[in-house]
C-alpha cells in the first residue's frame, strides 16, 4: 500500500497520485525542560520541568514531507498545483496518515515548493508544524447504568475531561467526589481521567433492594410472615427511600407459580419497574498520546 496523508477532503495519493518520497522525514516531538542552577548543589542542577503542571510540555511535531507525480498533461499538473495551494496552504488542519491508522493530527500546512519535473511531472515539498499529541479515535460508550454500576475507562497519555448523555437524573461517582446531573449532555469537570485504568460509578436511575435483613425481628422495619402477606415488595422496601424505581411486583402476581419453578431466578430477575424509559448513558472522551 502507498502510504499517504488525508486532509481538508484530499487524499495524496488515491485522489491525486502523489508518492511520499523517501526524502520524507516526521520529527518526534521534544519534551521542554527547565532547569535551574543551584551553587554549592552536589547533584548539579534541579530539574523543575514538571513542577508547574505535574507533566511534561512538548515541542510541536514536525513533518517533512516530499511528493511526486507524473500526470499525462501539464494541466492536469496545474489542476493538483491549484487544489493544494487553496486547500492547504497556510491552514490549520486536521489530518490522517496512512501508516498509523485510527490516529489523527491537528497542525498548520505550509508548501514551500511546487516545481514542475519533466514536461507534465510534479515535486513539492509539505511543512507541517503539528501539536506534539495525537489523537485517537475512540467510540462513545454506551453504558447500561440502571442501578448503579462502577466502569474501568481506559485513557490515553494526556488527562482529559469526559461529555457524559443521560436521558435521566444522574449521579457520577469519582475518586469519591459525587456529581448529581439532570438530564441532558454535561462537561464533567469534577472527572478528570489520567493515563491508565480510570474507575468511574454512574447511576442513572436507582433501585432499591430490600434485604432479608432490613425486615428481622428487632430491626427498624420488624415484620412477619403474615404481616407481608398482603403487602408488594415495594411496601416492604419503601420505609426511609425516596425516589428511584422499587420492585412492582406482588406475591399475588406469582400465584400458580412454586419454588422450584423460580429455583434459577434472580430477586433482580422479579422485578418489574413501571414507567422506565431507556436510562442508557452515553460517555465520551478524547485519547490523546504520543
Amino acid at each position: 500500500m502507498t502510504n499517504e496523508i488525508v486532509a481538508a477532503g484530499i487524499r495524496t495519493w488515491q485522489d491525486l497520485g502523489l508518492t511520499i518520497t523517501s526524502d520524507s522525514k516526521v520529527t518526534p516531538p521534544s519534551p521542554i525542560t527547565h532547569e535551574v542552577d543551584v551553587p554549592g548543589r552536589p547533584e548539579g542542577s534541579l530539574d523543575l520541568t514538571e513542577a508547574l503542571t505535574g507533566g511534561v510540555s512538548y515541542s510541536k511535531r514536525e513533518f517533512d514531507l516530499v511528493m511526486a507525480a507524473d500526470y499525462g498533461d501539464a494541466s492536469a499538473r496545474q489542476r493538483v498545483s491549484d487544489a493544494l495551494m487553496n486547500r492547504w496552504h497556510g491552514r490549520r488542519l486536521s489530518f490522517e496518515c496512512s501508516w498509523d491508522p485510527g490516529y489523527w493530527y491537528e497542525g498548520r500546512f505550509q508548501l514551500t515548493s511546487l516545481k514542475p519535473a519533466g514536461p507534465c511531472g510534479l515535486r513539492l515539498e509539505l511543512e507541517v508544524e503539528a501539536d506534539p499529541f495525537r489523537v485517537k479515535r475512540v467510540e462513545p460508550l454506551r453504558l447500561n447504568a440502571i442501578g448503579g454500576h462502577a466502569y474501568d475507562v481506559v485513557s490515553g497519555r494526556v488527562p482529559v475531561r469526559p461529555t457524559i448523555q443521560c436521558p435521566s437524573p444522574t449521579l457520577v461517582v469519582f475518586e469519591g467526589r459525587e456529581t448529581r446531573l439532570g438530564a441532558g449532555t454535561w462537561r464533567l469537570n469534577d472527572v478528570l481521567f489520567s493515563q491508565g485504568v480510570n474507575r468511574v460509578y454512574i447511576n442513572s436511575y436507582p433501585i432499591r433492594t430490600c434485604l432479608w435483613g432490613d425486615l428481622a425481628s428487632g430491626a427498624a422495619h420488624a415484620t412477619t410472615w403474615g404481616a407481608a402477606s398482603a403487602m408488594r415488595w415495594d411496601e416492604l422496601g419503601e420505609v426511609g427511600w425516596a425516589g428511584g424505581a422499587l420492585v412492582r411486583r406482588s406475591w399475588g402476581d406469582l400465584t400458580g407459580e412454586t419454588w422450584d419453578g423460580l429455583a434459577k431466578s434472580r430477586w433482580a430477575d422479579l422485578d418489574k419497574r413501571e414507567g422506565v424509559v431507556d436510562s442508557t448513558v452515553i460517555l465520551s472522551y478524547d485519547w490523546k498520546d504520543l
